[in-house]
């Protein structure tokens, strides 16, 4: 669909925005919004990536990446966004200038999965087809210049820590508010979910050792932490309680 509905929930109402620039033939998937506050992204077909106003909802630009874009995030201050799709290349833009600095390939070397992006104020997660998960620094990933297109990895940034706990594509991933916890999942293996602390670069052993989950589709922390829930294949939601965070 070339539309999308804004959702006012202190109002109580819902406002359909239709783009006047966008064709009939043009799409818009996953919505993502700047941390920034400055600007709305909706993921659209053949590449294309429409940037709207976070505030009016009005069309401002479209980036093109010249091969289909499966997921994109922010960096934590909305100046820089990462897009992927294709072969898993990594396009980096500046949304100042609204234009792409660079392009290179997540450093374990395999495709990306679609939809395995994960961000939080401190760290950017990349989820792979291999079940690798690379975890950099926000600060890494902004330092990151103008590479030529023939030389990508001129100037691609290392992970702090290559995470190979799961062995099946990496499906879902989610990091908590504080940049502390990193939930991965795959999809593809029964109790294919690790729990990662992110200031140690480290993996919970005793976490959840003993209940079968399925295969869990999505997972998500509460705003304050204090909840940690899996989604899994057979229509069941598990919802643990996270007791180091106090609130919700």
């Amino acid at each position: 669909m070339n539309w999308f509905t804004h959702y006012d929930i202190t109002a109580g109402k819902a406002v359909v925005i239709k783009p006047n620039s966008l064709t009939r033939e043009d799409r818009i998937g996953k919505l993502i919004a700047d941390p920034s506050k400055r600007f709305l992204i909706g993921l659209g077909n053949s590449g294309k990536i429409h940037v709207f106003s976070e505030s009016t909802k009005e069309y401002i630009d479209t980036l093109y990446m010249g091969c289909n874009v499966d997921d994109a995030t922010f960096s934590a201050n909305g100046r820089m966004l990462y897009t992927f799709g294709g072969e898993g290349e990594i396009f980096v833009w500046d949304m100042d200038q609204r234009e792409c600095i660079t392009a290179w390939y997540d450093d374990n070397h395999a495709p990306l999965q679609p939809h395995c992006l994960a961000r939080c104020s401190k760290y950017i997660a990349f989820g792979s087809e291999s079940g690798i998960v690379n975890v950099y620094s926000n600060g890494d990933m902004d330092d990151v210049t103008h590479t030529k297109k023939n030389d990508k990895r001129k100037n691609m940034p290392k992970p702090r820590k290559e995470f190979k706990n799961l062995t099946t594509p990496i499906t879902a991933m989610a990091m908590n508010s504080q940049s502390e916890l990193l939930a991965i999942t795959s999809s593809y293996k029964e109790n294919g979910f690790r729990l990662l602390h992110l200031p140690t670069m480290t993996t919970f052993q005793n976490f959840s050792t003993n209940t079968r989950v399925g295969r869990i589709n999505c997972v998500d922390f509460s705003p304050a932490s204090g909840y940690l829930s899996f989604g899994n294949n057979r229509g069941t939601a598990y919802l643990y309680r996270l007791k180091h965070y106090e609130a919700y």
